[in-house]
């Protein structure tokens, strides 16, 4: 998959909504700020586009009685629809930017609840919501779905309606014992997949899981699909909760958001569903602007290129990289050699405009970081992890940076040999979240010498 084959959608809106201080609560969730204070949706719209998404979803996926209730649906359900669709579109015309609208069409008997469906009030539901979205946007986004019989309703729903119809799934976070990925409700991704081509949907999606299950539901889809010749884009958009149970509710209670996925980490597994297949990537409930920005930064930047540095602590010497003109993300982890060697080096890892700053001006930098003479220690840091060295991609990084260790060498600058080493890089381990801009978060001193 290409930088450029990619789509970048938005994030959770509930959880941004009541981040950004919007009417918010229980059970009606996004819905409450459509109805009251639809100015915030507005906000969260730009927010997310801001950050870089170039698809937005509506926010009518709260606009069911399973939130709003029984009667306020039958009263107002068409007209907060409208509304939901007019605000994302003037989000999306308001950016100056080529905005697709994605009119969502959430479950429509409860998230996470294959046990509760029926199938012609699931339809009426759907088609009140598509008479007032219709208008407004530019595809429809089945999303959240937990069973087949879901999806059928919503194709019927639909009818002749000839927008771009794209299906997301939602899967048990416990996958079991066979290794196949599953729907809440129990049917296999690939049976799903396989009818949702029957259905003429032009995209398959995964969304509203934990990270750690979509990449099986990819390569799950990818072979349904490459045995019917058939070219779907598959997309995830994960979400950050805990394990969710096969016999929960969504939104009945307010769950956490998981602490371990930052930006970053989010960033993380977007390269795993990149390399599974993926062309439409973005974030579910927990996954904020922040996050989206970061996939903006790394996949659509016009040209990225990444180097990785060991030079000890990589706290200080990630923020002291975060400083240079040319910087477009970082990440701090462990590293293992091409080589298979038993070794697993501290580095912070960058990504960078080689337009706005070369690789040979970041080496220069790396040997301003530590003591590129000290062999295992930087400071009062002592070990193997501590080492100092250059981690190449490619033939033309390792060029460059035999070129300038043999010109610090001849500099005279330095009272010992240098002892930083040369590897092709093997294996890159993500640092916990806690450790990624740890001083900008904590405000520590630097452990760079």
């Amino acid at each position: 998959m290409t930088r450029a084959n990619l789509r970048l959608l938005d994030g959770g809106m509930g959880r941004e909504l009541q981040r950004i201080g919007a009417p918010f609560r229980q059970p009606e969730w996004s819905a409450l700020a459509l109805i009251e204070a639809p100015e915030f949706v507005l906000q969260a719209h730009r927010a997310f586009i801001e950050a870089g998404a170039r698809v937005i979803t509506s926010n009518s996926y709260a606009l069911v009685p399973f939130h709003i209730g029984e009667q306020r649906f039958a009263e107002q359900g068409l007209a907060l629809a409208e509304r939901a669709g007019q605000v994302a579109r003037q989000a999306a015309a308001d950016s100056g930017e080529a905005v697709l609208v994605a009119g969502s069409l959430p479950p429509a008997l409860g998230s996470y609840r294959p046990d509760l469906f029926d199938h012609s009030r699931s339809v009426a539901i759907h088609r009140s919501l598509i008479d007032g979205l219709s208008a407004h946007v530019d595809l429809w986004l089945a999303e959240t779905q937990s069973s087949i019989a879901e999806i059928r309703a919503v194709a019927q729903a639909l009818g002749s309606d000839s927008k771009p119809l794209w299906l997301s799934f939602t899967l048990l976070d416990e996958p079991g014992a066979d290794g196949v990925a599953r729907l809440r409700s129990g049917e296999a991704v690939a049976e799903a997949v396989q009818v949702a081509a029957q259905l003429g949907a032009k995209a398959v999606l995964f969304n509203c899981s934990q990270p750690e299950v979509m990449a099986q539901a990819l390569n799950d889809g990818r072979q349904v699909l490459d045995a019917l010749g058939l070219g779907l884009e598959l997309g995830v958009y994960a979400n950050a909760f805990p394990v969710v149970s096969s016999d929960a509710k969504a939104n009945s209670t307010l769950l956490q958001i998981r602490e371990d996925l930052g930006p970053e980490a989010y960033l993380h597994w977007t390269r795993t569903w990149v390399e599974a297949g993926a062309s439409i990537i973005g974030g579910c409930c927990g996954i904020g602007p922040e996050h989206i920005a970061a996939l903006h930064r790394h996949w659509f930047a016009a040209e990225v290129q990444q180097a990785t540095f060991g030079a000890g602590c990589f706290w200080g010497a990630e923020a002291a990289f975060r400083q240079l003109s040319g910087v477009l993300d970082s990440r701090v982890g462990f590293a293992r050699p091409a080589s298979g060697e038993a070794l697993s080096i501290e580095v912070v890892q960058v990504d960078f405009d080689p337009r706005l700053l070369t690789y040979s001006r970041l080496i220069e930098a790396f040997w301003t970081l530590h003591d590129p003479t000290s062999i295992d220690r930087q400071g009062s840091d002592v070990g193997v992890k501590y080492r100092s060295v250059l981690f190449v991609n490619g033939p033309e990084q390792a060029a460059s940076a035999e070129a300038a260790r043999q010109q610090l060498e001849a500099s005279g600058r330095l009272a010992k040999p240098v002892a930083t080493v040369l590897l092709p890089l093997g294996e890159f381990e993500l640092a916990a979240e806690e450790h990624q801009r740890y001083l900008e978060k904590h405000g520590a001193s630097a452990c760079s010498l």
